[in-house]
């Protein structure tokens, strides 16, 4: 996942923006829409929506817009899509409002003055569909393609009323605030869309239970880009450890502020625990921004990896998974990579209902997680039979290429 971004990036090439957007149009093709630049964010929201994207280029004639840092707008072709880099609007919530209010030639007057908002609004008279990822872009591509006809597809992380709640009631109370203010803004949206797609069955019912919508309500979850195989240096021998020495792994980024719960969770209960109780095992945490926390480490067991550019050989390498997370979006994507490595993992209740019941899955609360943790470890060795059995589950499951085509499915029944 995380060396995702810089691979693929190097396999697109620059465009004449010209020859990109002619003005035929294609009957089969779909905009998608993102307010982030999917090549800068390392997250599992920016590689569903690379992914997406990819898949259904093997459909659809696919545009991808994002907005970046750029002064202009510019085009890049990428493996299966178009990307399209837009500079941030300046007046987008004023664009929304006079879309809102039906004030199509007010609107478009506005756009003679914004070649940003007029390049996207042409683009939109171009295709079949329109797929906003999250509510806040969708607030603007919404009504707009709704005016001009178009199939308009919403995408969001999670209800951003339950995020709003679980965030209010930790200590991040201003970030809760604002979740609670967006959730104005995805009921609003969520109106009008023909089709929702919602990372897990969880979702969906949240939808359901505080926006009232049911019926254009389907999952569509995160894959994962797992590749097995041999790697040039060995995990195990690179921190010092023998091959039967039991390796927990904990994956996610440090800028994350559940995931920053969760690693000082680790450093401050966990790894002292299994110290004490299991001397043997060692932790590993993985992913971008966590450097910071080696300063933090206080036992022997624990090594701060920080980022790296394949997680392969580190998840091949480990013998469990562990997700104590209590703050969350729609879907955990670091137990469905897990999975998708042939890992157990050992997850909160809460974040383990958001993939349902799977093979490799261990439920536990946060009072007993350090518990249940050294369980696990303790019959290790008959954990490691299942590995490829998990991975065959969840490949069944979170392959991109069915992701793609579920998608794919569900386009063409709103289109008939």
């Amino acid at each position: 996942m995380y060396a995702e971004a810089t691979n693929e990036s190097k396999s697109c090439q620059d465009v004449d923006s010209r020859l990109a957007f002619s003005s035929e149009r294609t009957v089969k093709s779909i905009n998608i829409f993102f307010h982030r630049d999917v090549y800068k964010v390392r997250d599992g929201t920016a590689m569903y929506v690379r992914r997406l994207s990819r898949e259904l280029g093997r459909f659809f004639q696919v545009n991808l817009f994002v907005y970046g840092e750029a002064k202009r707008v510019y085009s890049v072709r990428c493996n299966g899509y178009t990307l399209h880099v837009v500079p941030r609007p300046r007046i987008p919530l004023l664009g929304a409002f006079l879309m809102l209010k039906g004030n199509e030639k007010l609107y478009y007057s506005l756009a003679a003055f914004s070649p940003k908002i007029y390049f996207i609004s042409k683009r939109i008279a171009q295709a079949e569909y329109a797929l906003c990822i999250d509510a806040y872009c969708a607030f603007m591509i919404g009504p707009l393609s709704r005016i001009e006809g178009k199939k308009f597809v919403l995408r969001p992380n999670d209800c951003h009323f339950s995020m709003g709640l679980q965030t209010f009631c930790s200590f991040f109370r201003v970030l809760g605030i604002l979740m609670l203010f967006g959730s104005i803004v995805e009921k609003l949206v969520s109106k009008y869309a023909q089709l929702i797609l919602v990372p897990s069955a969880e979702t969906a019912s949240l939808f359901e239970r505080y926006y009232g919508v049911r019926s254009t309500v389907y999952v569509s979850p995160p894959g994962s880009e797992a590749e097995n195989g041999n790697h040039e240096f060995s995990v195990r021998r690179e921190i010092g450890m023998m091959e039967d020495q039991p390796l927990v792994v904990f994956l996610g980024t440090g800028d994350n502020f559940a995931n920053q719960v969760s690693i000082r969770y680790i450093l401050n209960r966990l790894a002292p625990f299994l110290e004490k109780e299991i001397p043997m095992t060692k932790i590993m945490i993985i992913g971008d921004k966590t450097e910071r926390f080696r300063r933090d480490v206080k036992t022997s067991n624990v090594y701060v990896i920080g980022g790296v550019e394949e997680i392969a050989p580190y998840m091949e390498a480990a013998d469990l998974a562990i997700a104590p997370v209590e703050i969350m979006g729609g879907v955990s994507a670091k137990i469905i990579e897990y999975l998708y490595r042939g890992l157990p993992v050992v997850a909160t209740t809460f974040a383990a209902k958001t993939v349902n019941q799977r093979l490799g899955v261990f439920r536990t609360g946060m009072d007993s997680f350090h518990l249940a943790v050294a369980n696990i470890i303790k019959t290790i060795q008959d954990v490691r039979i299942l590995r490829e059995r998990i991975r065959q589950e969840a490949l069944a499951t979170f392959s991109w290429k069915k992701i793609g085509f579920d998608v794919k499915t569900l386009l063409d029944s709103i289109s008939n």
